[in-house]
């Protein structure tokens, strides 16, 4: 028994569109989520410089009024 073959019908083209839409809206999703850490690694590398200046600066006070 032969199985016919049908040409690709509208609800399949919407299908393939569909999905290529998903898969950018997913792409810009993850570029988004990756934009978004590497903002917040900057941020807490800017804090994590600060708070290290900052307690240095507050040792070196320290062992100066010591001296």
């Amino acid at each position: 028994m032969k199985h016919e073959t049908f040409p690709p019908t509208s609800v399949d083209s919407f299908n393939v569109r569909e999905r290529h839409e998903l898969f950018d809206e997913d792409s810009r999703f993850r570029r988004e989520l990756i934009r978004i850490g590497t903002e917040h690694e900057e941020r807490v590398a800017e804090i994590k410089a600060r708070f290290h200046a900052d307690r240095s600066a507050f040792a070196v006070a320290k062992l100066e009024r010591a001296a």
